[in-house]
């Protein structure tokens, strides 16, 4: 008797399921043509996550380069080279604003005795920026490049290759 009564609900079970589907999907599409701004409000919301998970993919990006950036061992390191604070400076030689901001510079390092700051080489303004660049990491390797750096940043001429 058990098992009549399980062979008659067991299909009926399985039908029961299906038409359960099928009535939702009728109930989703007929909610949907009644009120259709519950797509523009779908679309809002993905399109209020999508930002969010490119933001997150973005900030992951930037941990990892932040770490190559400030601890590159090829990278000139003024100030503190074990200092709680890290400034990175992308500069260029010859780049007459990088120029004005090197007292201002100077002075982070003079203020701060927890400052230490990563000079990054980034010579885009002609030739002689490479030369002057090229020059400055060679006298680091002679650990004269504090001195030259600032001479550099100090000249009121351009750098050029002699």
């Amino acid at each position: 008797m058990a098992v009549l009564a399980v062979s008659i609900l067991l299909p009926l079970t399985a039908f029961a399921q299906e038409l359960s589907e099928e009535r939702v999907k009728e109930l989703a599409l007929e909610a949907i043509l009644e009120n259709p701004q519950i797509i523009m409000e779908a679309v809002k919301l993905l399109e209020q996550q999508e930002p969010t998970a490119q933001a997150e993919a973005t900030a992951d990006v930037l941990k990892e380069q932040r770490q190559l950036l400030e601890q590159d061992p090829n990278a000139p390191v003024l100030g503190n080279p074990d200092g709680d604070v890290t400034v990175v400076e992308f500069f260029d030689y010859n780049c007459p604003y990088c120029r004005r901001a090197m007292s201002e510079v100077e002075g982070l390092i003079e203020a701060d005795p927890n400052v230490r700051l990563v000079f990054r080489e980034w010579p885009i303004l002609g030739d002689g920026s490479v030369f002057a660049a090229k020059a400055a990491l060679a006298a680091r390797n002679q650990d004269k490049y504090e001195e030259f750096h600032w001479a550099l940043m100090g000249m009121e001429e351009r750098a050029q290759e002699a």
